[in-house]
């Protein structure tokens, strides 16, 4: 007998400070041109940020990897919009079989705007542990777009 179950499935939850009003913070997630200044890092060149923000629109980023010249597109489709306060869309890298859901949560506060990141539905834990480094840097990223 084989044990038919799925295994368990992974998240991610993080979350960042930023001394901006959530306005500007849901813009650096939805307007193409703010995306481009923090999508990908010194290692890539942003070749695609394509988003219909409309709950059943879709997304599509990609990343051309500079040393491996290997392109990185993910994309997926958006299940909520509360503009200004939250996004909730499917989040899934070409070539890959699982597509993961992606949760952000824009909180205002007295200090300006905490983001919540909650992307969930990792199938194994290298996986979840890439993403958390690259939503770290993004975090950096976005940060400094803010401060502009």
């Amino acid at each position: 007998m084989t044990d038919q179950t799925k295994p368990e499935m992974l998240s991610l939850l993080m979350s960042r400070q930023y001394d901006s009003p959530p306005e500007r913070v849901f813009r650096a997630w939805t307007d193409p041109e703010v995306v481009k200044q923090w999508w990908g890092n010194e290692e890539y060149r942003v070749t695609m940020i394509e988003i219909n923000l409309q709950v059943g629109g879709r997304y599509r980023w990609g990343l051309h990897h500079l040393e491996t010249q290997k392109d990185h597109i993910v994309s997926g489709e958006y299940l909520e919009i509360i503009p200004n306060s939250k996004i909730v869309c499917t989040w899934q890298w070409e070539g890959m079989d699982q597509a993961n859901e992606l949760m952000l949560d824009f909180k205002p506060n007295d200090s300006g705007t905490e983001l919540v990141l909650n992307h969930v539905k990792f199938v194994d834990k290298a996986l979840r542990d890439d993403h958390e480094k690259g939503w770290k840097g993004c975090f950096d990223r976005i940060g400094n777009v803010l401060k502009q």
